[in-house]
């Protein structure tokens, strides 16, 4: 029989390893977004005239048929 601690350390490794396998994704998502939006906001802020949702849309914005934002 092996011994307990040496199962013990392995069942850690392994969910260790997975936790790993399913995080590293995220974190790196997560880490890059964080950096677009730190580096680039006064860049879009030139981009767009104000912060309203109509400013988003200015070719459908005229039509009378379409509800207000």
């Amino acid at each position: 029989m092996t011994d307990l601690g040496g199962q013990l350390l392995h069942a850690l490794g392994v969910a260790f390893a997975v936790l790993w396998e399913i995080l590293w994704a995220p974190i790196l998502s997560f880490g890059l977004s964080a950096a677009v939006q730190a580096w680039f906001p006064r860049e879009m802020r030139k981009l767009l005239p104000d912060d309203s949702l109509r400013s988003l849309d200015p070719p459908l914005s005229g039509r009378r048929s379409r509800a207000k934002l």
